[in-house]
């Protein structure tokens, strides 16, 4: 993988949630991998969506090169997918608006669009 251009600690993250699939699944053969041992070991794992999330992600990543050595003849995990909340940030006050503008240079010509974008988001 490190051939491929996979950075260590991306290697480190597929290793970890393939070996932890294997613990939690007790699958032996490629072949018997299949959409619902998936949902199973995520379901199994007691971690938040997000984490879900990033061990689905190595998952697929690990599935798609056996995909692609032909070890497995179907994508059948294309089709997963988890949903994750995502925080909403709240609205900036009045005077962080304030702050925005008078940090823009307003001697140069090119500020002005930057200026009346943050004046228009303002106004939203």
């Amino acid at each position: 993988m490190e051939i491929s251009g996979n950075r260590p600690r991306t290697i480190e993250s597929y290793a970890f949630a393939w070996n932890e699939f294997i613990k939690v699944t007790s699958v032996r053969y490629v072949e018997d991998i299949d959409a619902d041992m998936i949902y199973d070991y995520l379901n199994e794992i007691d971690v938040s969506n997000a984490t879900k999330l990033v061990r689905l992600k190595s998952l697929k990543a690990i599935l798609n090169r056996f995909f692609d050595n032909r070890w497995i003849e179907i994508r059948f995990w294309s089709k997963i997918q988890i949903k994750v909340d995502k925080t909403i940030k709240g609205a900036s006050k009045e005077s962080d608006v304030e702050v925005l503008l008078s940090l823009i240079d307003r001697s140069t010509y090119e500020s002005n669009p930057a200026k009346i974008k943050v004046i228009r988001i303002e106004k939203l």
